[in-house]
């Protein structure tokens, strides 16, 4: 279970860091546009508050190879070399491991899908509250939701709410409060327009749409501020069906909205209904304020407001990228047993171990400790085209391989294919010393430690296993942690061919991240 959330913890963080970073800027550029729009009519500014919450509901869909997501092992490429004792297996005494407990992105992951979830039940639990409440009502009456033939809408009165609200998702009704008898004719006809409205522009749904939105991004201010102003945005707007933009309505319609104000009483509860005609004494100002300027408002062409959200959905391209399945040089090299490019100008070079400790280059022999001068007179400049054909003479321990090694990261000759015989061979590629150092730094339950010691025998994270059931155990690994590093380690007497048997079933098993070293 630990590595399960490990390992959807770093996935999350993967996704959800860059769409955070990338929402931020969005939204920001949204509340410049709201700026820049203050004077023209609520219906166009809704819709940009609109967009904002598609774009946060979006997720990343352009792939780009420029940039990684970080997880749990992003920093690491294919294949670690190490020195010897860099990474010793784990031992079972310490208590590290599989069950070593969560790691950063995992409590991390945990803690915001707490919250999340205590905001969702908490806006379900308001919900059946106030449905209970409604279930008093009583019908008065049915309006026609649009012109011609079509369903109608149901108007109930109830004493438990103050203000008028339209409740339901997919069949909303109109909930008016017991103050209803006392309110003049006109007023009455001008909060059935505000509601049917609501209903006519699927309001319903864009508020839980945002509830949804505020518990993914509880954390971040903006969100919340866009709610804020698209609930403003949305009553302006339904503000201005109910007068039909008559000067003259909008001025009685202002009358209206302070006469159910000035005699509305708050019940036991506080609802958030879509109408919210009272929810915030401020608000109510704003819509009045707007309700009296609002014919003195910018008044945009059909084609004009069209290139303007156009403009503001273009936005959303640059702004949604994920980091796609483009590989680095390193990790190509690794995946599923893929050869390394030796077309064009690749160069090659053997080298082959002797038991004596020295070195064949090209049928030059060399001591292991000329081995760097004998490489740098064969390839004075151009190594990253060099691919070095790696190999051991019959009875050679791998004690010197890590030597070797040394050399060629020092070098900058890091592309090698480990050869045995007339066999085709394993191409992998070394990093640089910088990536050997961060294999360290990595939590113990993103590393299995895969140990060849004498003929036939091998360790899995300590425990005994036997050479040919490897493939599966690590295969069941990777099934829980995709993530895994496999640590390829051997004891200095073990044997060359052991090694590349091992390293073959590593593969095989889907391994793309291995480090190879020698364990003492």
């Amino acid at each position: 279970m630990i590595d399960f959330l490990n390992g959807l913890g770093s996935s999350w963080v993967g996704y959800f860091g860059p769409a955070v970073l990338q929402n931020t800027v969005f939204l920001g550029l949204i509340f410049l546009g709201l700026r820049a729009l203050k004077n023209t009519r609520a219906s166009l500014r809704y819709a940009l508050c609109l967009i904002g919450f598609v774009k946060l509901l979006l997720p990343p869909f352009l792939p780009t190879g420029l940039l990684r997501t970080p997880d749990a092992v992003a920093p690491f490429v294919s294949l670690v070399s190490l020195s010897p004792g860099t990474l010793a297996p784990a031992s079972p005494a310490t208590g590290q491991g599989a069950g070593s407990g969560l790691g950063a992105p995992g409590l991390v992951f945990a803690a915001w899908l707490a919250v999340a979830v205590t905001y969702i039940a908490y806006t379900a639990l308001t919900g059946a509250r106030l449905r209970r409440e409604l279930r008093r009502a009583l019908p008065i009456g049915a309006l026609k939701r649009g012109k011609g033939k079509g369903r109608q809408v149901e108007i109930l009165k109830t004493d438990g709410i103050p203000v008028p609200l339209t409740f339901g998702l997919l069949q909303p009704r109109i909930y008016v409060p017991e103050a209803w008898e006392g309110w003049s004719e006109g007023c009455r006809r001008m909060v059935l327009a505000h509601e049917l409205a609501h209903i006519r522009r699927w309001d319903s749904v864009g508020q839980a749409i945002q509830a949804l939105l505020k518990a993914l991004y509880f954390f971040h201010p903006l969100v919340w501020l866009l709610d804020s102003r698209m609930n403003e945005y949305r009553e302006m707007a339904c503000d201005d069906e109910a007068t039909e933009r008559s000067s003259r309505k909008a001025v009685d319609y202002s009358r209206h909205l302070v006469e159910i104000a000035e005699g509305a009483v708050l019940g036991r509860l506080s609802y958030r209904s879509v109408s919210a005609i009272l929810k915030h004494r401020r608000g109510l100002l704003r819509r009045v304020r707007y309700q009296l300027e609002v014919k003195n408002m910018k008044t945009m062409s059909g084609r004009t407001k069209a290139v303007v959200v156009g403009g503001v959905l273009l936005l959303v391209l640059p702004l949604s990228w994920y980091c796609g399945k483009a590989e680095t040089e390193e990790v190509k090299g690794m995946a599923g047993g893929a050869t390394i490019e030796t077309q064009g100008s690749m160069k090659e070079v053997s080298i082959v171990l002797m038991p004596d400790g020295k070195v064949n280059v090209e049928g030059e022999v060399a001591a292991l400790e000329d081995l760097s001068k004998t490489l740098e007179a064969k390839f004075p400049s151009g190594r990253d085209r060099v691919l070095v054909r790696l190999s051991c003479e019959d009875g050679v321990p791998m004690g010197w391989v890590p030597e070797i090694h040394a050399v060629l990261v020092g070098l900058d000759l890091r592309k090698v294919v480990y050869e045995i015989g007339s066999e085709e061979g394993l191409p992998l590629i070394l990093p640089s010393l910088d990536n050997q150092d961060k294999l360290a730094r990595l939590d113990k339950e993103d590393v299995a430690v895969v140990k060849v010691d004498l003929p036939g025998l091998a360790t899995l994270d300590g425990r005994p296993i036997k050479i040919t059931a490897i493939k599966d155990a690590l295969k069941a690994r990777l099934d829980e942690n995709p993530h895994l590093v496999v640590s390829l380690v051997w004891a200095p007497t073990a044997k060359y061919e052991d090694f590349i048997m091992v390293m073959g079933l590593v593969k095989a098993a889907g391994a793309r991240r291995i480090a190879v070293g020698v364990g003492l």
